[in-house]
């Protein structure tokens, strides 16, 4: 018997399901009156468990820039003005946080907009070399990141 919580007009309750793996299932629900322990009110209840993002993967972009170093790190190198939307990929693929993608970038030397990325103008340290933007795609918990050359 569920032990509740609350006044005569609302009804609180302390239940947990476990998710074992994506899929849904019928859970009964049985609360008891206070007034008459005979009465029982059952509803089923129908439980969907659906799989997080656990990665995303940028693939590519529509004008060839993006590279991969040798340890595997996303890089693109871009001239000021030029622009080029980047294709990724989330696993699984039919993950319910492929609703909810944000973009961010980190650097004032490139710009990004649903996965478009602008190239404003060249960073360079006092040394001489390029700063990369860091563009950043997140889908639910699943994040990658790639480092914008402007040059």
């Amino acid at each position: 018997m569920q032990k509740w919580a609350g006044d005569k007009n609302t009804a609180k309750a302390a239940a947990q399901i476990v998710p074992v793996a994506a899929g849904w299932t019928y859970v009964m629900v049985e609360s008891f009156s206070e007034e008459d322990p005979l009465k029982v009110n059952r509803q089923l209840c129908k439980v969907t468990v659906k799989d997080p993002a656990k990665e995303v993967i940028m693939f590519g972009d529509t004008d060839g820039y993006l590279t991969f170093s040798d340890d595997n790190k996303a890089e693109m190198h871009m001239r000021p003005g030029s622009s080029t939307l980047l294709a990724y990929s989330v696993d699984p693929l039919n993950s319910p946080d492929r609703e909810g993608v944000k973009w961010s970038v980190k650097g004032s030397n490139v710009s990004v907009k649903n996965g478009l990325i602008t190239a404003k103008k060249a960073k360079y340290d006092k040394k001489g070399n390029p700063v990369p933007a860091i563009v950043k795609l997140k889908v639910g918990k699943a994040i990658t990141t790639i480092a914008v050359y402007v040059e």
